[in-house]
C-alpha cells in the first residue's frame, strides 16, 4: 500500500469583530493507492480539528516555521497518521462475505 499525507489547511481563525487568532482548523488529508500509484489514489481519508491558542494574539505574532512546528505536532500528539492510515486500510481491505455461504445451511456451498 502507499501512502501520501497532505496538510489541506492550517486556517487561523479570529472572533467576529476582531483580528486576533484566537483558535487554529488544522486539516490533513491521506491518499492511498493498494499496489501502483496512479493519478487518482483508490482511497482518500482526512482528519480535521479545531485547536483554540491558549492566548488569543495578532497573526503576525506566528511564523511559518512556528505554524508547521505546532501542526505538526498535533499531527503527533492525536497520531493522526495511524488513524487515516487505519481508516484507508479499511477502505482498501474492507471485510467481505465468506464466498459460498449459503444462510439456508450456515455452511459453504460445495
Amino acid at each position: 500500500m502507499i501512502t501520501e499525507f497532505k496538510w489541506v489547511s492550517r486556517e487561523p481563525m479570529c472572533q467576529h469583530a476582531e483580528t486576533d487568532v484566537c483558535q487554529w482548523v488544522l486539516t490533513l488529508r491521506c491518499f492511498a493507492w493498494a499496489g501502483e500509484k496512479t493519478e487518482e489514489p483508490e482511497a482518500v481519508a482526512f482528519v480535521t480539528e479545531t485547536v483554540p491558542c491558549s492566548t488569543c494574539k495578532p497573526l503576525e505574532g506566528f511564523t511559518k516555521e512556528g505554524i508547521e512546528a505546532f501542526s505538526e505536532a498535533i499531527r503527533r500528539v492525536r497520531k493522526w497518521d495511524k488513524i487515516l492510515t487505519d481508516d484507508i486500510t479499511k477502505q482498501l481491505q474492507p471485510k467481505v462475505t465468506i464466498p459460498g455461504w449459503n444462510n439456508e445451511t450456515l455452511q459453504i456451498d460445495t
